[in-house]
């Protein structure tokens, strides 16, 4: 669209279309320093967390701000997030093993009560 716009603003208002094209990037700075969060040193997934967390487009660059990095510069995972998915790993270990033990029980009590069934209905026919 540029291109077809370009010949005839300057045919029509000559030297002044470099003013227009100043305008904008001028306009653009603001805009993407406002509302453009910065994604250095972030991983995509980071980053989808803070936009999860933001509720408009206006607080995506606070929001980001307040976050901290996961990794470092060399793009190694910090210490500090290597502990907490460890923990939180070994959480869901462990709540998968009671989930599973729960499971294990309610089976053997299923098959208690129906091996006691099968006997009544074997004493009543």
């Amino acid at each position: 669209m540029v291109v077809m716009i370009t010949p005839v603003a300057f045919e029509t208002i000559k030297y002044h279309t470099y003013t227009i094209f100043a305008v904008i990037n001028f306009a653009i700075f603001p805009i993407v320093y406002l509302f453009f969060p910065e994604t250095r040193y972030r991983s995509l997934e980071e980053m989808d967390m803070i936009f999860k967390k933001s509720t408009n487009v206006f607080n995506v660059v606070p929001i980001s701000i307040k976050e901290p990095f996961m990794y470092d510069k060399h793009g190694n995972k910090k210490q500090e997030f290597l502990e907490a998915g460890m923990n939180r790993r070994n959480g869901s270990v462990a709540a998968q093993l009671a989930a599973n033990e729960k499971s294990e029980k309610a089976a053997a009590a299923g098959r208690d009560s129906s091996s006691g069934n099968s006997e009544e209905r074997k004493e009543i026919v």
